[in-house]
C-alpha cells in the first residue's frame, strides 16, 4: 500500500469530508495560523488573542462565551511572551470542544438572578470546576455572595454537546463546583 501526501486547501478538504466522511480521513485536527477544523463538529475554529487566565474580565467571557488553553491551539504551546496560564477565545462558534484535554472556560448564567459565572467545563466528569461569580467589575468566589438560594443553578450559555441552556446544580454556595 502507498501513502500519497497532499495538500489541500479549506474548500476542497471541506468537499472530501462531505463526500468521504470524517472516518475516511486520516487527521484528527488540521492547524494553519491560530485556526483549525474541529472534524468531530467539521467546524472551523478560529482563536483570538491570548490573556491569562486571571485577566480575562466579565466584558471578554460575555464577548466570548469559551476559552481554550493556548496549550491546545497554539503550535508551540505556550504564546510568545505567555506561559501555561494563556487562554484564547474562540471567536467564531458557542459550541464547548469537547476533545480538548483540558477543560475550557466557559460563560455561564445563574438562574433565577442577574449574575454570571464562568467555569471550567471537564467533559469526562460532566462537571463545571472552579466557578467564578462576576458582579460589576469583580470576580468573586460563590461563597461570597449573600443572596444566592440553595441548590444553585448554572445555567451555560454555550452548546455542550449540542445541548443548549444545560443545567449544572451546586447544592451549597460554598463550594465551586456543580454538576
Amino acid at each position: 500500500m502507498r501513502t500519497i501526501f497532499i495538500t489541500l486547501d479549506y474548500p476542497l478538504y471541506c468537499r472530501l469530508i462531505s463526500f468521504f466522511g470524517t472516518h475516511s480521513v486520516p487527521y484528527l485536527a488540521w492547524r494553519v495560523n491560530r485556526k483549525s477544523i474541529n472534524m468531530k463538529k467539521n467546524i472551523f475554529e478560529e482563536y483570538g488573542s491570548w490573556k491569562p487566565i486571571s485577566d480575562i474580565n466579565f466584558y471578554d467571557i460575555i464577548k466570548y462565551p469559551v476559552w481554550v488553553w493556548c496549550i491546545q491551539v497554539d503550535e508551540g504551546g505556550v504564546p510568545d511572551g505567555g506561559d501555561e496560564t494563556a487562554m484564547r477565545p474562540i471567536l467564531n462558534s458557542v459550541e464547548v470542544p469537547i476533545d480538548h484535554v483540558a477543560p475550557p472556560l466557559i460563560l455561564l448564567k445563574i438562574k433565577s438572578t442577574e449574575y454570571y459565572a464562568s467555569g471550567l467545563y471537564n467533559n469526562d466528569t460532566k462537571k463545571i470546576e472552579s466557578i467564578s461569580v462576576y458582579i460589576k467589575n469583580d470576580i468573586l468566589d460563590p461563597n461570597e455572595i449573600n443572596n444566592l438560594s440553595k441548590p444553585v443553578i448554572y445555567t451555560a450559555i454555550p452548546r455542550i454537546n449540542g445541548i443548549e441552556n444545560k443545567e449544572f446544580l451546586s447544592q451549597l454556595t460554598n463550594i465551586d463546583k456543580a454538576v
